[in-house]
């Protein structure tokens, strides 16, 4: 990897005034960068000659874990920040790109959605997206039972034909894929996803197809047995039985003989899959694919808590992932905890009503062992349950800068004592919470959704995690908003305007030479501060630099090492850094130009302030096309 200083802007060095002496000397230095394309090297490193090439993400198959990370291939600590690829594919013909009438697959019709949503997908990209959750359902892969478990149906195919033209589309935008097989209470029988009809189990309401008019706000509640007046409260829960009884079913029966089980038939599905994409791309496999997450949000069903995290997720987890490993041993493998691990005690009843605890705890077995090494994510998500549970929450967001930290740290020592790497694979806030908070009003400007979404970066940055945000839907219409039981989280709105997008672009660095220490960004003064540990890889770090929160001409840099190692490529939005291979820290600073605020920065940056002296002034071209937050 290498940075392109043919297409690097005008870089205008300064410094403190008590290093004023210092100028002329830079001055000097900085020549070989202006005329002959090379810079001086980093500290007391000698001068290297650097290439004219950009950053390119790669292929994900080269990413590996190290420990609670993934590596590139040069060395490079790697961050995943992007969002989820739904709502849409929860309908059928379970695309994320295809018009909301449209409910079968239509090579024409789909061709010429990819092609109108091309301006929808470079947003992505420079929103700072490196990757993507992409849902895919069983229910289309498998749409009636399948006689020949080692293929796909025609149907399969043709569904997986279509899902990776949107795989290379996203990769083309420089966004990795993981493939998601998603499911909510099962089944679209139930007014849920995922399951085909035939892999569910009847419940007191005869089978429908699904009726978008139709808003079923309290959907989760079908996984819990509540009692009639929880039911009567909610106006939910009617389909709790057929729900529950399938997905017991498939957590337990087994083969019968050559009857092969639901579970036998899905992670069949799941291989097939697999090989689909190990094998497309001339026999290479799909550059773009990081991996696979075998099941979105499992539950228990009623099955007791402690048996279904050690003995029955495990089970299933081991199959998926042998049947993966059979395609594709680069893969990552994406393992999810029980989907109320950070919602309800363990050890006290299934459903527990508002009381919500604060100590999310596991019992997977942990460090959790995988047969392929290096190939495993933690994968976990988190809403606030009693924001989504619809609890009086006005005034209170104050509380959860009290309550989110310790609850997002324990969910990442939860992922690092799994001994995979953590993934915040779902999170988010609804767009329809538009109470008013009085909160850091001169930030949030009184609303609460906006202080929702950047508390919530805010604890992903702190705890050092890759993620993805629910959800970004091309289809968001003011009357059904996300088309799917009345949800809004999407972060396009109506005619795909974009909502509180200066929260969610944020600055950081996708691939970091040493290992990171603290990512940080204030969103009221747009001062951001990386540091890094350890030793430092050759390649330089790469930093995403959002225009919705510098949009001016010019933005500043602070840094511990020399101007002349910090360069910019404004074609790509991305700042190159390289770090000073002989200290323990390297830090690097971003704010507006001469909105530098030190004692906004957190502790540990401020404590490498004394050596943080070099400034570099970018300078930046006009944006035309800037997206409004």
């Amino acid at each position: 990897m290498h940075c392109d200083h043919g297409r690097q802007r005008g870089l205008r060095v300064a410094r403190f005034p008590h290093r004023v002496w210092l100028v002329p000397f830079l001055v000097l230095m900085m020549l070989p960068l202006r005329l002959a394309g090379q810079i001086d090297g980093v500290g007391a490193q000698s001068a290297t000659a650097f290439k004219t090439d950009s950053f390119q993400p790669g292929s994900a198959r080269d990413l590996v874990q190290d420990g609670s990370w993934l590596r590139d291939s040069e060395g490079r600590y790697v961050l995943l920040r992007g969002v989820n690829f739904g709502s849409r594919s929860k309908l059928k013909p379970y695309l994320p790109v295809m018009p909301l009438e449209a409910t079968t697959l239509d090579d024409e019709r789909f061709a010429a959605e990819m092609k109108a949503v091309e301006p929808e997908l470079e947003r992505m990209r420079a929103l700072g997206f490196n990757v993507v959750r992409l849902p895919v359902m069983w229910a289309a892969l498998e749409p009636v039972p399948n006689a020949n478990l080692e293929s796909l149906e025609p149907a399969g195919v043709a569904y997986l034909e279509h899902v990776e033209k949107v795989i290379d589309a996203l990769y083309a935008h420089g966004m990795f894929v993981f493939v998601d097989f998603h499911q909510d209470i099962a089944s679209d029988v139930y007014g849920g996803d995922g399951f085909p009809a035939w892999a569910a189990v009847p419940g007191e309401h005869p089978f429908k197809e699904r009726d978008l008019t139709r808003s079923n706000p309290g959907w989760g509640i079908n996984y819990y047995d509540v009692p009639w007046w929880v039911r009567w409260f909610c106006r939910c829960g009617a389909e709790r039985k057929g729900v529950r009884a399938t997905l017991r079913q498939f957590w337990t029966k087994e083969d019968a003989g050559e009857e092969a089980s639901p579970q036998t038939h899905f992670v069949k599905t799941l291989g097939q899959t697999v090989k689909f994409f190990a094998t497309s791309h001339g026999g290479a496999g799909n550059p773009a694919i990081l991996g696979y997450e075998p099941f979105n949000e499992p539950s228990q069903a009623g099955l007791e808590k402690d048996r279904f995290e050690k003995e029955l997720l495990p089970k299933f987890y081991h199959r998926a992932e042998r049947e993966i490993g059979k395609y594709d041993a680069k893969a990552q493998v994406f393992i999810e905890p029980r989907t109320d691990w950070n919602v309800y005690v363990e050890a006290e009843p299934d459903f527990q009503g508002a009381h919500f605890t604060l100590h999310p705890e596991t019992s997977l077995p942990l460090p959790y062992t995988l047969a392929s090494p290096n190939h495993g994510v933690f994968s976990f998500h988190y809403y606030d349950a009693g924001l989504v549970g619809g609890l009086p929450f006005s005034g209170s967001i104050s509380k959860r800068a009290v309550i989110w930290p310790e609850e997002y740290g324990r969910m990442r020592a939860a992922a690092e004592a799994s001994g995979l790497v953590p993934f915040l694979t779902e999170f988010g806030c609804s767009q329809s919470w538009k109470s008013q908070t009085g909160y850091l009003e001169e930030i949030y400007h009184r609303s609460v959704i906006r202080a929702c979404m950047d508390m919530q970066f805010q604890q992903v940055e702190a705890h050092l995690l890759n993620e993805t945000y629910w959800n970004y839907d091309l289809y968001n219409t003011e009357r059904a908003q996300d088309n799917w039981n009345g949800e809004n989280f999407s972060l396009l709105g109506p005619n795909r305007a974009g909502r509180y997008l200066d929260i969610v672009a944020r600055p950081y660095p996708m691939r970091s030479s040493a290992k990171p220490e603290r990512v940080f960004f204030d969103l009221g003064t747009k001062n951001a501060a990386f540091v890094l540990t350890g030793p430092v890889s050759d390649a330089p770090t790469v930093i995403y630099v959002p225009r919705l929160n510098y949009p001016g001409p010019e933005f500043e840099v602070r840094a511990t090492t020399p101007a002349a190692s910090v360069t910019w490529d404004e074609a790509s939005g991305l700042l190159y850094w390289y770090p000073d291979k002989t200290a323990a820290e390297n830090q690097i600073i971003l704010s507006p130009a001469g909105g530098f605020k030190p004692q906004a920065l957190p502790e540990v940056s401020r404590a490498l302030l004394q050596r943080t002296s070099s400034l570099t002034v970018v300078r930046r071209e006009a944006a035309t096309d800037l997206p409004k937050p």
